[in-house]
C-alpha cells in the first residue's frame, strides 16, 4: 500500500503544481493588461494636461486682448471729448466771443497728465446781430453721446 499511497500523493502534488502553474499564467496575464491599461491612462493624463495649458494660454491671451480693448475705448472716448470740446471751441471763435473767453480747467486724464478744458457757460440762443445765422456746436457737429456711430 506504500507504493499506492505515494503514486497518489505524487499524482496529488502534480495536480497541485500543474493549478499553481495555471494559476501563475493567468495572474501574470492580469498584470500585463493592469500594465497595459495603467499606460493608457498614463497617456489620458498627459493629453488632458496638455489640453488644460492650452485653454490657460487662450484664457491670459484673451484677458491681456480684452484689457487692451478697454484701455483703446477709454482712450478714443478721451479723444472724442477733447474732439468735441475742440469743435466747441472752433464754433464759439466763429459764432461769438461768450464761450471763447470762459476759463480754461484741468481735467485729470486715466494713465497720468492732464488735459485742459474750457468751462462753457450755459447754452443760450444767441440772437443775430446781422442777418448771419449762430449755431451752436451740435448743429454744426450733431453729438449724441454714443459710440455706435464710430
Amino acid at each position: 500500500m506504500s507504493r499506492r499511497m505515494g503514486m497518489r500523493v505524487t499524482s496529488n502534488v502534480a495536480q497541485s503544481i500543474e493549478d499553481i502553474h495555471g494559476t501563475s499564467q493567468r495572474v501574470g496575464v492580469l498584470v500585463e493588461e493592469i500594465a497595459s491599461a495603467s499606460k493608457e491612462q498614463a497617456l489620458g493624463i498627459d493629453l488632458v494636461s496638455k489640453a488644460i495649458e492650452q485653454i490657460n494660454s487662450v484664457t491670459q491671451s484673451n484677458a491681456a486682448n480684452a484689457e487692451e480693448a478697454a484701455s483703446a475705448s477709454e482712450e478714443l472716448s478721451a479723444q472724442a471729448a477733447e474732439l468735441k470740446d475742440m469743435v466747441g471751441s472752433l464754433v464759439a471763435l466763429v459764432g461769438g466771443e461768450a464761450e471763447a473767453q470762459a476759463p480754461i480747467t484741468e481735467v485729470p486724464r486715466s494713465g497720468g497728465g492732464a488735459r485742459h478744458r474750457r468751462q462753457r457757460p450755459e447754452r443760450r440762443m444767441l440772437l443775430p446781430q446781422s442777418p448771419a445765422r449762430v449755431m451752436g456746436p451740435e448743429a454744426v457737429v450733431p453729438w449724441d453721446d454714443t459710440i455706435e456711430d464710430f
